[in-house]
Formats: structure tokens, sequence, C-alpha cells
């Protein structure tokens, strides 16, 4: 059964009880970017999208143009309620789906109005994208809480925030799962300021201070059949693009820390539909080359039976913050973030004084 919300009148929504009906939306693998065979340029920021991608190739990520192209290619919602509630809108209906055991703690996560605490949702564990994150890591989910005005004719948006923690708890002869998100002005506090003088870089692998010339390449695989007596948490790929084979042993030096992760459709089926990449990634722990386009790869968490030979994967690089790894992997030591790195020969002050 469904509420089907038309305009201010609905009857279903003039009772003061109805409008408190608190609405969730999760979206995730978010789609803002997309990948092209041309790495962009200053004169040419926007390559165009490739169609398709194939293993033994690297290709290139791009920001998409505007705001309006930024979507995600999944979302799921929810509605505190015995019924589903659908709210009509200019570009189309949306549907909440009843989950009425579904909890909601804003805590003191609107103090003063400012998104500062985390908030906290409690809900079966076997719904989206919960199930997906239970005890393993995840791509960023974003969160949003409506309540619906009816005056408007639309939706106000109460708090929004990126999940940080999910916490599964049997509840019953059910489980359910305790979903941790923060909002921006959380993610400010939380952020150290300033330059940290060590020997370890600051930066992060790819931002505006790193600016690393690599952190754009997408490295596309094939998994492939280990060997019989391989260790089971290896993941053995093949035809590495040349970018990756040339490497070899120092392979680790440009993809530890970063992520592989499937490709959900390599050759999209459907006109104007983008190749997505699953937001299920996997942190690369240690990885090294063997020669002829194969990589071992051992992964910080379990990938277990979600990877299979011929598996379609993309690699992306990552960072171990040590001045070698900057200089093997990422050609990138003009822009090292580390202090310290030798002691001087000369102590110019003892030898003022001389």
């Amino acid at each position: 059964m469904s509420n089907i919300v038309q305009n201010s009148t609905d009857p279903d929504f003039a009772r003061p009880a109805s409008q408190l009906t608190p609405l969730v939306e999760f979206l995730w693998d978010n789609q803002t970017y997309y990948l092209s065979e041309a790495a962009p340029t200053d004169d040419y920021d926007f390559p165009n999208e490739t169609v398709e991608v194939f293993p033994g190739n690297t290709y290139y990520r791009n920001r998409r143009n505007g705001a309006d192209n930024r979507y995600y290619y999944s979302a799921t919602r929810y509605a505190r309620s015995e019924e589903t509630i659908t709210i009509e809108g200019s570009s189309g209906n949306v549907t909440f789906t009843a989950e009425p055991s579904m909890e909601i703690d804003l805590g003191k996560a609107l103090n003063a109005g400012v998104e500062s605490m985390p908030a906290k949702i409690r809900l079966p564990s076997s719904v989206e994208p919960v199930a997906q994150m239970s005890h393993q890591d995840f791509s960023r989910v974003r969160v949003n809480v409506y309540d619906y005005q009816p005056e408007t004719l639309g939706l106000r948006h109460v708090f929004g925030g990126d999940i940080t923690k999910t916490v599964k708890r049997p509840q019953g002869r059910s489980l359910i799962t305790e979903v941790e998100f923060e909002g921006i002005k959380k993610k400010f506090e939380s952020t150290p300021v300033g330059l940290r003088l060590t020997t370890l870089c600051g930066w992060i692998y790819g931002d505006c201070n790193c600016a690393a010339s690599d952190k754009d390449e997408y490295h596309i695989c094939k998994v492939i059949q280990p060997p019989l007596d391989a260790d089971p948490e290896l993941l053995y790929v093949n035809e590495l693009p040349g970018i990756l084979d040339n490497m070899n042993e120092n392979l680790g030096s440009k993809i530890n820390r970063g992520w592989v992760a499937k490709v959900l459709n390599p050759t999209p089926l459907q006109d104007g539909e983008s190749v997505a990449i699953s937001g299920m990634k996997y942190q690369i722990k240690s990885a090294i080359g063997t020669g002829g386009g194969v990589a071992i790869i051992k992964t910080v968490q379990p990938w277990m039976d979600r990877l299979v030979p011929g598996d379609v994967v993309a690699i992306y690089g990552g960072c171990d913050k040590q001045v070698e790894t900057c200089k093997l992997g990422h050609a990138n030591t003009s822009r090292f973030g580390g202090f310290g790195m030798f002691i001087p020969l000369h102590n110019p002050i003892t030898e003022a004084n001389q």
C-alpha cells in the first residue's frame, strides 16, 4: 500500500503525526567521475568518455562537467512508517519503502543548528546498502534525512552526512545494524590543520597538495585462477597495463594502500550507461609483479568469493607516505610533504661562532 503525496491538501499529510514521519535516503557508488582513454590536460579538460574498458589498458578519471551531471549509481530510500510513501516531484516520483523498525537518533547532531556530532540510524542488517557494509570497508555512502513539508510541496532536508561506522548486533532472532554518519562540520573538526613535522608525507595521495601526475590512472586487469598451492588470501591478476607491468618488484610502491575493485559493466549494454566500478573496494596491503603481465596482490580485508577468475577489476594507486615510495612509485618528490629527510653535514650555529 502506498501514500501518494500530491499536494498540500493530501489528508495523509494533513495530520501532524504523518508530517513527523522521518524519510531516509542512502546514496552510494558515486559516479561523479567518468573514465576516458585520454588523460586530461590544461588544454583538453574534458576528454571523451570511453564506452567500454578492456584489461591491459590504463584509463583516466575525469570529473563530470557541472553539478547537474552528478549522480549516484545506487540509491535506497526508507520511511519509518507502516506504509510505503511515494512523493511526486518535477522529475518523477520518489518512493520511500516502509521500514517501521528503523530508528533515527540525531542526538546532539543538530545542536545549535549545526551538523557537528555524528548521527545514528538503526535498521535491519538485511537492507541495502547495509547488507554490503557490515564488518568490511565500503565506499563513500551519503545519508540524507528528510521531513515532508506539505505547505511547500517538497522535502525539508534535516540532516546529511557520510557513513563512518557500522556495527551489527543481534536483536531477538534478527540482526540490526547501527549506522553512524557525520556531517561536514564534524569532518572539519576532525581534520588536522597545519603541517606535521615528521619524515612522513602529510598529504593525501592525489589531493591538491600532492598533485601526483598519476592520480587519475585506473588500471584495468583480469582476475585469474591462482596456483593450487597458492595462499587463498592472495589475489592473482593478469593482463596488467604496461605502466604497472614494467615496475616488477617496485609495483608495490605505486599501488600499496591503493585499492582494487570489480568493474561492474566493462561493456555497458544500454546506450548512455557509463562504465561503473563497484563501491566495494579492497585496500591493497602489498603487491608484486612477476613479469608477463601477472601480479600478486594481498588486500587488507578479505575479498573471499566476491572476486572470481574472469572478473575484470580496476586498480587504483596509493602511497604509504615514504619518500622512497614517492620517488619510485609516483616520481613526485618535488611535492613530498615530509621534513628532515637527512641530517645536515654542517651546523650553521656552531660554524657561525667560529
